[in-house]
């Protein structure tokens, strides 16, 4: 009875961690890491079922076809089982801090990002508004068609109605109008990329610190996406709208650093947690237990034959069980 328990303890175990393991590799494919995980396990609790009812013939040759078919078998399904077993503790016990630190920098990268394209937005449309108002201060001495050129060129695209009512106390009223105009259309980029950043916030806030395993690695992937994403809206918009003389440039590294929750080989290689094996095998154990547990019946051959008589028994070599 014992040895079912301790069968039935490494048998969900595995087949919870080989289900998280490979969640993990798919990125958070809840559906089919379950169906794999599922098939390899029941495969594997089946095929114990036929070691212990072939236990005798396979005790007594371990070459046979049969022997040979049941271990490969069992190889086969061990392997990959192994595998995600290995990931899930290694991500588990070792990876998770390191995963959860990388998340929240990246996490503030959303809100840091959108706070330095501000700060060299506002810096550019100070210089471009003293600009302006040195130029509009020029032309309200000069109105020559050369300074009237200027002003109606890229960057000012000042009108002739703007022009002919310049003057020396509306200056200041017409260059606000102008950023203020300009600053609409940058906003609207801006807003954009603030609505998408408290979209995710509010959907994985608490994914990464509560580490919530059914999001955690799907969550990082949309995170890494946002934040390219971003980055490209942010840039684009900077380079379309602020395109004044003297203007701050809008530029911003992210942190790029990988998890590879997604790469078993690479993490394994970052850590090396080689204890890990032994665990790995105590499962494998524990799923093999009642095998090894259950007892052959009938007569082992060592190449001698042997007698088997009612009261009396006459051996030339052999064992009678």
């Amino acid at each position: 009875m014992m040895k079912n328990i301790l069968q039935g303890i490494g048998v969900v175990f595995t087949l919870l961690a080989s289900f998280l393991g490979l969640m993990y590799i798919l990125k958070g494919d809840v559906i089919f890491s379950a169906i794999v995980s599922l098939v390899l396990v029941v495969i594997e609790f089946f095929l114990i079922e036929k070691f212990i009812k072939s236990k005798e013939e396979i005790t007594k040759n371990r070459f046979s076809t049969l022997s040979i078919l049941l271990w490969s078998i069992y190889g086969i399904i061990a392997i990959p089982t192994s595998i995600f077993l290995m990931h899930t503790l290694t991500v588990e016990i070792y990876a998770k801090p390191n995963v959860q630190s990388v998340a929240n920098k990246k996490v503030e990268d959303l809100t840091k990002m959108v706070s330095t394209f501000n700060a060299a937005s506002d810096a550019s449309y100070l210089t471009f508004s003293i600009d302006l108002n040195n130029k509009l201060t020029d032309y309200t001495f000069d109105k020559s068609d050369n300074r009237k050129s200027i002003l109606k060129s890229v960057p000012y695209k000042m009108s002739d109605e703007e022009l002919n009512n310049i003057n020396s106390e509306n200056i200041v009223q017409t260059v606000d109008n102008s950023i203020l105009a300009r600053k609409m259309k940058l906003l609207i980029v801006v807003d954009s990329v603030v609505k998408t950043n408290t979209k995710f916030l509010k959907k994985y806030k608490n994914v990464f610190d509560k580490w919530a395993h059914f999001q955690v690695n799907y969550a990082f992937y949309e995170l890494d996406n946002l934040l390219k994403k971003n980055k490209d809206i942010l840039s684009n918009g900077y380079k379309k709208y602020i395109v004044f003389p003297g203007a701050t440039a809008f530029e911003y590294t992210y942190n790029q650093d990988e998890t590879n929750l997604t790469n078993p080989l690479v993490l394994f290689g970052l850590y090396k947690p080689y204890g890990l094996f032994l665990a790995v095998l105590f499962f494998h154990f524990l799923i093999l237990l009642p095998y090894l547990l259950t007892d052959t019946v009938g007569t082992y051959a060592s190449g001698k034959k042997t007698v088997k008589g009612g009261g009396n028994s006459k051996n030339s070599g052999g064992i009678e069980i």
